[in-house]
């Protein structure tokens, strides 16, 4: 068309320009935008596919997008495109296979394109998601890990809240009889005998409330089908499901009972039994061993001769750092005190350690008073507690890297979002902190916020960016972005609620906020401290739209609403972090700074 003809049809140009404007938009957003026609053929899709799928657009168009596609998961794709041919817009994950023939996960959005009535065609954003699957496959591994861990304990594992049953492994229902529904949501006293109950439940509130008592205790339990069964309770406090708890391992001692119970009878029996024993059995009487069964033989590797000489030193047995425990108990027991069963280091002979748990109690042998002691090999059990460590710590750390990969992604496509929601993250953590919240609830607060703007990848860089007021349909895109944010996290199991996070921080007590108007006590209390973060750093800090206004006047806007649109308690630490413990974000951005010089035009609606 000559250069006199687009002069005279204006209408012409501008439509140029407007097919311009929006095919720069289209190839510079970090997901792959694609068209295929009624067949499935692609007649366009953006250049960002080459550094996902290391094709060139040249090679993709005019091919049948389904030569793309893996194997498996062709008929589901196909589903996919069948619907949207049929009218409606449709959202799926599957994988694709790129240049070098490696397997990328992708999450399409897809609508279909229309001629009046007619569809002609689909169109649709592809976003690469092949670091959150891969996140999320390591998280199940760790996940299996830990639960083959609790399921194959020779111990009872409960796991207790507000005195409730709310987890049990196998060995548990076994020992109880019962089956895992009988049990969940039970009151665990339920299952102690009468006599203990109180005991029991006294040193579990004790034990939350942050005192010293004995993690091990003896008690009997109560069967489905009525029989006792004498057990050792092991108990320490957890957090579970971001909820104080008890850990709870149960053992049989039923053995170790009926051992006592015939040491009391008849020595013979007892040295009959205790040889037979799986576990190391001794009395020791005035500092010296004067029996020892065949275990502590096996076990220390030292002679049952040289174990009960009168020039063995007992104390050789024990590891050095346990040597002053050891002789205050043993002391403690002379004394005519009963003294709980503990845990210390026995050395071998030949140097190696072995973890064990002693029970000793006073006994009278031959007319004396002496020490009765039971040494159980704890070894293996500690190796469990350790590997359960092991895996919940890197469950932490996989949920961790997936959100800071998320936040990776937010960043290379908006850096002022990315710095938004780094410094909201590091005031929430704050506010959690000084208004008392543990150290594992203001940990999920932060990482919340570190990700809490996920949402924005779905609303146009023009929109967030735009120099002056937004319109509705504009502004209404924007309200979309915790919906939108709670949709990708949702699935993905954090140890902590994350998307419930994300999906309410702006909401307001008064039910002003969006998107579903919670009122007040609805509002979780991690969203309202994320809320007054962000508030407080949108006004303070500077936006492409606007410079910084200032932190002064961010705290006079949440202090004009506290108790209207914010939680006092959340805005009174947020006052007192700035105004008495000297709170500054990391890396503010003022008027001073180059980049805070930037555009100087404050925008009449603020975008956080």
């Amino acid at each position: 068309m000559s250069r006199e003809r687009l002069a005279s049809n204006p209408t012409e140009i501008s439509s140029r320009r407007n097919e311009e404007r929006y095919r720069n938009l289209v190839e510079n957003l970090g997901d792959i935008v694609y068209v295929v026609d009624m067949n499935g053929i692609a007649t366009y899709i953006s250049p960002i596919v080459k550094s996902v799928l290391g094709y060139s657009p040249s090679e993709i168009t005019g091919r049948s997008f389904a030569s793309f596609i893996y194997q498996e998961d062709l008929p589901r794709s196909l589903e996919y495109f069948q619907r949207t041919l049929s009218g409606q817009a449709t959202v799926g994950e599957y994988r694709l296979i790129d240049k070098t023939g490696e397997i990328r996960w992708v999450r399409s959005s897809n609508r279909p394109i229309l001629d009046g009535n007619n569809v002609i065609g689909a169109t649709g954003v592809l976003s690469d998601i092949t670091e959150r699957r891969q996140a999320e496959e390591r998280s199940k591994v760790s996940e299996a890990k830990y639960s083959a861990v609790v399921e194959n304990s020779r111990d009872g594992i409960v796991v207790l809240q507000e005195g409730l049953v709310q987890f049990v492994n196998k060995i548990s229902l076994e020992l109880a009889g019962y089956k895992p529904e009988e049990l969940v949501g039970v009151d665990f006293l339920e299952m102690i005998v009468p006599e203990d109950r109180e005991v029991v439940a006294q040193r579990y509130f004790d034990r939350l409330a942050g005192k010293e008592v004995p993690n091990i205790n003896e008690t009997i339990i109560i069967r489905k089908d009525g029989t006792k069964l004498p057990v050792e309770l092991n108990a320490t406090v957890i957090d579970y499901e971001e909820k104080p708890a008890d850990l709870v391992f149960i053992r049989d001692i039923t053995d170790r009972k009926q051992a006592e119970e015939l040491l009391r009878k008849s020595e013979a029996k007892f040295r009959n039994l205790a040889e037979q024993s799986p576990n190391m059995i001794f009395i020791n009487k005035n500092g010296s061993v004067v029996y020892a069964n065949q275990k502590c033989e096996d076990v220390t590797g030292y002679k049952k001769e040289e174990i009960t000489a009168p020039t063995f030193n007992f104390m050789d047995l024990i590891a050095p750092e346990w040597v002053d425990t050891v002789r205050a108990n043993f002391d403690r027991h002379l004394r005519g005190e009963e003294v709980p069963p503990y845990e210390y280091a026995i050395v071998r002979k030949d140097g190696e350690r072995i973890d064990s748990l002693i029970f000793t109690k006073l006994i009278d042998y031959e007319g004396e008073v002496a020490i009765l002691g039971t040494v159980v090999d704890i070894s293996k059990r500690k190796w469990a507690e350790e590997e359960l460590r092991q895996s919940f710590d890197k469950l932490l750390r996989t949920s961790e890297g997936t959100i800071q990969a998320m936040a990776a992604t937010i960043e290379s496509r908006d850096p002022y979002t990315a710095g938004h929601q780094r410094r909201v993250a590091e005031l929430s953590y704050a506010i959690a902190r000084e208004i008392g919240l543990q150290e594992d609830q203001a940990k999920g607060t932060r990482m919340a916020a570190i990700i809490h703007d996920i949402g924005k990848i779905y609303v146009p860089t023009e929109i967030l960016s735009k120099p002056g007021k937004l319109s509705d349909v504009e502004f209404d895109l924007i309200k979309m972005h915790p919906q939108a944010g709670y949709d990708i996290l949702k699935k993905i199991d954090f140890p902590w609620p994350v998307a419930d996070i994300v999906l309410a921080h702006h909401e307001r007590l008064d039910g002003s906020g969006y998107p579903l108007g919670l009122i007040g006590g609805n509002i979780p209390l991690e969203a309202k401290i994320l809320g007054v973060a962000d508030v407080v750093e949108a006004i303070s800090s500077h936006r492409p739209y606007r410079p910084a206004i200032g932190i002064d006047k961010a705290l006079n806007e949440i202090s004009r609403q506290s108790g209207i649109l914010y939680d006092p308690v959340v805005v009174n630490a947020c006052l007192k972090l700035f105004a008495k413990k000297g709170f500054r974000f990391s890396d503010e951005i003022t008027s001073e700074t180059p980049l805070g010089r930037r555009n100087q035009y404050i925008g009449a609606t603020t975008i956080n």
